[in-house]
């Protein structure tokens, strides 16, 4: 006869997720990666910046005004190119090993099929419009104050070598480093608690990490493509596809004479195809998303210094670059 088991006291019933505890010490470290990836790259910039106004300044007695002005170009354009990829680096070594993921795991280029590489770029940019509209409607408003959220992040240079960095960085080295970094490492390392909260969280530091509302506000749409994409087929090459894709075409329309306008058009056509093909695959999506309640895990990133002094920063830039575009007018 087997001995009768000890009775034991009821479970208290709790809302708190079972695996609270070990996530917040990763919301931390996911913090800490971005913090890792901006602080790295101005770091970078800074030292490099240094290096290259006192080389000008040793070849300035030497090189002719337009020679110089043209080795500054260049050289800025490959300080950019440097310090994106490295500091990109830093950020992926250090996530890597605070939260245990290695890019081999979850790279999966096999489960790049056919489907991802035409409606992924579609979907893309059926969340990306909407917020851009909402950019421009508010620009509008704040027209009437002599007021604007001023372009920002466009690089161009005026020698070929420097525009040739400067579409590398944009088209190879940000869709490798950022899907790396916030879908490889972020979305990654939270999605075993929430799913859900895990593609939003990851595309809101994506948004914060651009320092400026022009860019923060329709990449947060963009990223979230990004995210639903790599939870739904659990591929990192998938969403560095998308990214890829979308940073081509606006290298596009920055360097092709009127370009921009009927790219316009097509990046219309493209969102309303987009939210075509999410509507009638709704519950595909809906599924890579199922999971556990992301009250608590919210609860816990607001609690963190880091997360609101990221905020913060975001903020007094991009209410700086608002401010500065009145005097931009003026002056």
């Amino acid at each position: 006869m087997n001995p009768e088991l000890p009775m034991m006291p009821p479970r208290p019933k709790t809302s708190m997720p079972v695996f609270l505890g070990g996530a917040k010490q990763i919301i931390k470290k996911c913090i800490g990666t971005v913090w890792i990836f901006l602080a790295a790259q101005l770091a970078l910039s800074l030292i490099g910046t240094g290096l290259l106004d006192g080389l000008v300044w040793l070849l300035g007695p030497v090189l002719g005004y337009y020679q110089l002005v043209a080795f500054y170009d260049t050289a800025a354009a490959f300080l950019d190119f440097c310090t994106g990829l490295i500091g990109g680096g830093l950020a992926w070594y250090w996530a890597s090993g605070q939260l245990k993921i290695r890019v081999g795991n979850v790279l999966n280029v096999q489960k790049l099929d056919s489907s991802v590489l035409l409606w992924g770029p579609l979907l893309a940019y059926a969340m990306y419009m909407p917020l851009a509209l909402g950019l421009n409607v508010t620009n509008i408003f704040l027209n009437y104050f002599g007021l604007e959220i001023p372009v920002s992040g466009e690089l161009s240079g005026l020698t070929l070598l420097s525009n040739v960095f400067y579409i590398l960085l944009t088209v190879v080295v940000a869709p490798v480093m950022e899907e790396i970094v916030f879908r490889g490492m972020i979305l990654e390392s939270m999605k075993k608690y929430s799913p859900l909260f895990a593609l939003i969280f990851s595309s809101v530091l994506f948004a914060l990490a651009h320092l400026n509302l022009y860019q923060g506000l329709p990449v947060f749409g963009m990223s979230l493509a990004f995210g639903l994409v790599y939870l739904k087929t659990g591929s990192l090459a998938a969403s560095i596809y998308m990214h890829f894709v979308n940073n081509l075409l606006a290298v596009v329309a920055s360097y092709l004479p009127g370009a921009e306008t009927w790219l316009g058009i097509l990046f219309v056509v493209f969102a309303v195809a987009g939210w075509i093909y999410f509507g009638s695959h709704f519950e595909e999506f809906k599924a890579a998303v199922k999971g556990p309640q992301s009250i608590s895990y919210w609860k816990e990133t607001f609690q963190c210094p880091s997360f609101w002094a990221l905020t913060v920063v975001f903020a007094v830039i991009s209410i700086a670059l608002v401010l500065s575009s009145r005097a931009a007018v003026y002056w």
